[in-house]
């Protein structure tokens, strides 16, 4: 049994294993990896029909993937990123080399 990169069912395990492993790994990339992989499930779910008609259509579905992986990355980013002040600097501080 081969699985095809066209089974919007085989997306959404991978998607919802993604964001199972960010509990493991947090940083939002995996979560929004599989964020990215569930928009590509439902996109073959609605355009999966015209999707498998064109020519290289594994490839196609990669590229939509890693659009997706892209915007869903920065949407994380921008909604839970670090704000400002939030970091802190520690150029004031005495270093512990300083003799």
């Amino acid at each position: 049994m081969t699985v095809s990169l066209l089974d919007p069912l085989v997306w959404l395990l991978v998607g919802l294993g993604l964001i199972a492993a960010e509990l493991l790994l947090p940083g939002f990339v995996l979560v929004g990896l599989g964020t990215a992989a569930i928009a590509v499930s439902v996109v073959l779910l609605v355009l999966g029909d015209l999707i498998t008609g064109i020519p290289l259509a594994d490839g196609a579905i990669l590229v939509v993937f890693a659009a997706f992986s892209l915007g869903s990355w920065w949407m994380y980013r921008k909604l839970f990123g670090v704000r400002e002040g939030q970091s802190k600097n520690f150029d004031d501080e005495p270093h512990i080399n300083d003799g």
